[in-house]
């Protein structure tokens, strides 16, 4: 999911047509400055409503081929770890660990590291590290319309947009065999 796909959306849902024709755009020198620094004001506002995304409600995952035999150096992922939730050996049995501030003690070799991680900031042209099978593309518009019309002092506007955000975000992210009373 690419971030300039959602920046686009919300901003359309946002009535600012201009920021969804900045970001199509290959020749931007027509645009006003003002659109150019709403267009990097909504990357950060992705970017913030992402971290608080995956730290509190749907959490970024990966999982990764590593081979080591007493320990895994954090600096060794690919990603930001901030939690290690299963190791695996060859053959793909679980393996024993410890989590030490450097490293994860392993108690015997291992091949594939499952973690939690943090993401990296994001550009107008990066990827995103959510799939539409973890969060539509759509509810994470919603957020970011919403985060958009409060620094926009639009209340009404980003509370609206805020709750259909909190639906999706609720119905992602509720347990699967949960029922409703």
């Amino acid at each position: 999911m690419r971030a300039s796909k959602i920046i686009q959306e919300a901003a359309l849902l946002s009535g600012r047509g201009d920021i969804a024709d900045y970001i199509e755009a290959t020749d931007r020198t027509n645009f006003s400055k003002e659109t150019s620094k709403a267009c990097n004001q909504m990357v950060t506002l992705l970017n913030m409503m992402i971290s608080e995304l995956c730290t509190s409600f749907i959490p970024m995952i990966a999982t990764e081929k590593i081979y080591a035999t007493d320990k895994i150096e954090y600096d060794k992922l690919s990603k930001n770890a901030v939690e290690i939730l299963k190791i695996y050996d060859a053959f793909g049995k679980e393996v024993d660990f410890k989590v030490d501030y450097e490293h994860v003690k392993i108690s015997s070799p291992c091949a594939k590291v499952v973690y939690k991680f943090h993401p990296k900031t994001y550009a107008l042209t990066d990827n995103i590290d959510y799939e539409e099978k973890d969060i539509s593309g759509s509810v994470l518009a919603y957020g970011l319309a919403a985060e958009f019309a409060l620094t926009e002092g639009d209340f009404d506007r980003a509370c609206s947009f805020h709750d259909r955000y909190v639906e999706g975000v609720h119905a992602i992210s509720k347990p699967k065999n949960s029922t409703v009373k």
